[in-house]
């Protein structure tokens, strides 16, 4: 059980004037049961990527591997259905999936697509409300009459209804404000801890990835060139600069302290900072 990149390459619209690479020879490993950032700056590959992994789109060249199936270049995926059964993708831009009438028919529509019951298709869909933050009364309205955080918190309903071992988030908390983001990424981390779910999720949020994320990939022109734990990534002063990444609080105090000298351990918590500042003084 994995999924794995293996010299996997993407071409838009190739043979074309409008030809482009998005990704290049990209090897890959994610772990299951792990929340994974995925990470790099706007045109870097990381949403182009996380679309091969339930098929969205197809490697131009190389293979993906998604626990026993594998999708190679230039043939048809097969069963594509119960893929999308096992991944569930939220788009970056949650209009890309919201079109029925109502919002509990548009969660509702993934369960019944798969054969579950409209009467248990319905349920998942008011547990999955709330899960997102919203109660009940939201159900009966039009997706297209909400703001654009209330609409990004109906796809990832929709997408949790389905109940996917995997799930794929695209800036997942674009459009909320800090409360609500933070909602989201505890019910994100509940998911992998509580249910045992492997959560991909590309974000420009460094707070978000050192806070609730075990592992980094980092894409930068199409390539994937570094994947670590939380703790090393962070440690990477150099690839920070180099990609133009903010780092969050935390590390920018360690960065200063370290170039005054002091010598601080790993672990990225206030509480073992302050103890490693005090052991330093001390000195």
């Amino acid at each position: 059980m994995s999924v794995k990149f293996k010299n996997v390459g993407h071409i838009y619209s190739p043979d074309s004037p409008f030809e482009y690479v998005a990704l290049h020879d990209v090897n890959l490993e994610l772990p299951l049961h792990k929340m994974v950032a995925i990470v790099g700056n706007t045109g870097s590959g990381k949403s182009t990527l996380v679309q091969h992994l339930n098929a969205l789109l197809k490697p131009t060249s190389g293979e993906v591997h998604i626990n026993d199936r594998i999708i190679v270049a230039d043939e048809k995926p097969r069963n594509l259905k119960s893929l999308r059964k096992v991944v569930g993708l939220v788009f970056q831009f949650p209009e890309y999936q919201l079109f029925e009438e109502t919002i509990l028919r548009d969660i509702a529509f993934g369960p019944k697509n798969f054969g579950i019951s409209e009467e248990e298709a319905e349920a998942r869909a008011r547990m999955a409300i709330k899960q997102v933050g919203l109660d009940e009364s939201y159900l009966m309205r039009s997706p297209f009459d909400l703001s654009g955080g209330q609409k990004r918190r109906v796809a990832i309903a929709g997408i949790l209804a389905m109940d996917p071992e995997i799930i794929v988030l695209d800036e997942p908390t674009a459009g909320l404000d800090p409360q609500g983001a933070k909602q989201m990424m505890q019910l994100f981390a509940d998911l992998k801890n509580k249910h045992n779910k492997t959560i991909y999720i590309v974000t420009h949020d460094m707070e978000h990835v050192l806070n609730y994320c075990d592992e980094v990939v980092v894409m930068k022109d199409g390539r994937m060139i570094h994947q670590s734990n939380v703790e090393d990534f962070f440690a990477e002063g150099e690839l920070l600069n180099d990609l133009h990444i903010a780092p969050p609080a935390i590390i920018k105090v360690k960065q200063m302290l370290k170039e005054r000298g002091f010598k601080l351990s790993k672990a990225n918590d206030f509480d073992t900072l302050v103890k490693d500042i005090v052991k330093e003084v001390r000195k």
